[in-house]
């Protein structure tokens, strides 16, 4: 199975959160392909402290980093002409992040189900 990863879930697990850290665990334990847009990366290190960079460069080893590129803008725009009319607050980085979750048919793991429910049919709180 395929995962995806939102920056609100690796942000739980770089706080040590339980719940977070054994669901990480367990998909890593399995074997689990971890995939993340590039803007979770980019999200993820603008908010890392120097400090915390060992741990959070370790933690984003974990995952395939996925580009954004023509095809990605494409997929992304359209499910934005689908959804953005009636949802306030969803933006570009939520689309581009939904996009690769449903390019590889993967459960998105965030707790911002606000933005993500409607962008990615049955989501649901991870924990």
């Amino acid at each position: 199975m395929t995962v995806a990863v939102d920056t609100s879930f690796l942000i739980d697990v770089l706080r040590n959160h339980e719940p977070a850290v054994g669901l990480l665990r367990s998909y890593v334990d399995r074997g689990e392909l971890l995939v993340g847009s590039v803007i979770v990366r980019t999200e993820v290190l603008a908010g890392m402290r120097p400090r915390e960079e060992a741990r959070t460069r370790q933690l984003l080893s974990l995952i395939r980093c996925e580009p954004v590129l023509e095809p990605e803008s494409e997929t992304a725009g359209e499910v934005g002409r689908k959804h953005l009319p009636g949802n306030v607050g969803i933006d570009t980085p939520d689309l581009l992040i939904a996009e690769v979750a449903l390019r590889f048919d993967a459960r998105l793991i965030t707790t911002n189900l606000r933005h993500f429910s409607s962008l990615i049919p049955g989501e649901e709180a991870p924990y």
